[in-house]
């Protein structure tokens, strides 16, 4: 807890971790699609996927409106 208190003095340097590291040579679409598993992996966002999941599915709207309610389910969670 220690190193959460207190900031390096200026004057040192501090190792970046080699997870970040390695985040600086991802592609444009491996980012993209890392940031997609992040999505999925978070337990808060999965559940409020199948929330919505089964909002919309319950509603018996055709497919092309429900696509379009995803659309807006997505752009509202985003």
């Amino acid at each position: 807890m220690q190193q959460w208190r207190t900031h390096p003095p200026e004057d040192k340097a501090v190792a970046t971790p080699k997870w970040m590291g390695a985040l600086d040579g991802f592609t444009p679409f491996k980012a993209a699609g890392t940031g997609v598993a992040l999505i999925f992996i978070n337990v808060k966002n999965l559940l409020l996927m199948i929330g919505a999941a089964a909002a919309v599915a319950q509603t018996g709207i055709p497919a092309g409106e429900q696509a379009v309610a995803w659309t807006v389910f997505t752009l509202t969670a985003a």
